[in-house]
């Protein structure tokens, strides 16, 4: 029957969880169901699409770019500097490690250690986030 599938404009409640690649959670799961109407906005559009189609019960895993949050990764935001422009030289600095850097206009912005070259840092000014996708569980509990 047409009427057990979620359609645009349905009244839904859903769960749903995500996280990226790696492992690292972005959204728990709903301690309590979330009910949305498809088409409203209230979802990203990519998450809404998926759920059309769908009926009560079913549960679907998707992968969605996070672009549109956190931007494309841009090989440019990756530079190497001397540290001693941005910390005290004698400070020892670990891959991975976050530091906050000061751009030319005053600006304070927080870079990902990649490398450590002798006395440079090659550092990653992009959001870790970046360029990344996230995986989405989602489980339709109702069309309301």
């Amino acid at each position: 029957m047409l009427d057990d599938i979620a359609k645009q404009g349905d009244l839904v409640s859903i769960n749903y969880s995500s996280c990226t690649p790696g492992g690292l959670i972005l959204q728990e799961q709903n301690k309590e169901p979330l009910d949305i109407y498809i088409g409203d906005g209230a979802l990203p559009i990519e998450l809404e699409d998926e759920i059309i189609g769908m009926r009560a019960g079913e549960t679907k895993e998707i992968k969605i770019p996070l672009e549109g949050s956190y931007g494309a990764y841009y090989e440019e935001g990756v530079i190497e500097v001397q540290k001693d422009q941005i910390m005290d030289p004698d400070v020892h600095c670990t891959v991975g490690e976050q530091v906050v850097v000061q751009t030319p206009d005053e600006k304070k912005i927080k870079a990902v250690i990649k490398e450590v070259k002798g006395s440079n840092l090659i550092l990653d000014l992009n959001h870790p986030l970046a360029g990344q996708n996230a995986l989405v569980k989602i489980e339709l509990l109702e069309i309301l």
